[in-house]
């Protein structure tokens, strides 16, 4: 058996399986593939798709390898392929994200992950979900909206606002939500002090009507005592600007256990969750 690997012309991949071929059509990405050369087919495809607002970092969207080509590395030899294409390109990191419904099933590609270079960087990411309409008449949102108008937490309308200026230079270098405006400042909610911002609350929004709520990052120097207040009042006010404005389902990516429970205690029940690794490889 002779296998070799490329990169796909786009008059090439009509071969390909039909969600592979749409998932390029929707992303601005390369098709790789390996190809069985004795019956000029192809046995395993993958595709990496830019990373948005990261412009030298690509997205692993998936590896398949057909049921009678696995076991025998061409898996990792097809990725390999692809990285070492991106890195003679100019990209510099990769990024892939794992999704299942359980936690058990995390670890499943794990060994190719890690036997190319790549860090798990979030390795119990625990995804929630939740229709609009469970959350546009819960009472708990309502209470703390009406109890904290006074806190000095703002919409900003600027990306180059001088506060935010100052706490990009100041937040970890990880956040790249907030390095490379990856989010949006129409629902994003951030707690000031004077001219000073102390911790943002971000949201990512899409054309189908849903939104991500990606986190709260806090300011190196937020006193300690207010994390934890400031932390339930930013996502109920994002999440209320999210549901004023018309969105059909709410994501949220929670770390842990706990911080799950507080979120259920705040918000009820979510109408569904999965879990995730994400992977990351630098170069």
């Amino acid at each position: 058996m002779a296998i070799i690997y490329k990169k796909m012309k786009n008059d090439e991949v009509s071969i390909l399986p039909e969600i592979v071929v749409k998932k390029m059509n929707e992303e601005k990405g390369w098709v790789f593939c390996a190809i069985d050369t004795d019956k000029d087919k192809w046995c395993a495809c993958l595709m990496l798709s830019m990373t948005e607002g990261i412009q030298d970092m690509m997205q692993l969207q998936g590896l398949y390898v057909k049921p009678t080509y696995r076991n025998e590395n061409i898996g990792k030899c097809l990725l390999n392929y692809a990285i070492n294409v991106a890195i003679s390109a100019g990209v510099r990191s990769f990024f892939y994200k794992e999704i299942t419904e359980t936690r058990g099933m995390l670890w499943a590609s794990r060994h190719i992950c890690a036997s190319m270079g790549f860090h798990a960087s979030v390795i119990d990411e625990h995804i929630v979900y939740y229709d609009a309409k469970t959350l546009k008449d819960n009472e708990n949102i309502n209470k703390v909206i009406r109890k904290t108008e006074k806190i000095p937490i703002v919409k900003l309308t600027d990306y180059n606002d001088i506060r935010l200026r100052k706490l990009k230079k100041k937040i970890n270098s990880n956040l790249y939500f907030l390095e490379n405006d990856i989010y949006d400042l129409e629902y994003s909610r951030f707690y000031v002090d004077k001219d000073k911002i102390l911790a943002v609350a971000c949201v990512k929004s899409d054309d189908e009507r849903e939104a991500t709520f990606q986190g709260i990052y806090f300011a190196d120097d937020c006193p300690k005592d207010k994390i934890k207040i400031i932390n339930p009042i930013l996502m109920v006010h994002c999440i209320n600007s999210i549901l004023d404005a018309g969105y059909e389902k709410l994501y949220l990516t929670i770390q842990g256990d706990t911080d799950h429970d507080a979120t259920v205690g705040l918000l009820g029940e979510p109408d569904g969750d999965y879990y995730a690794i994400e992977w990351i490889k630098n170069v």
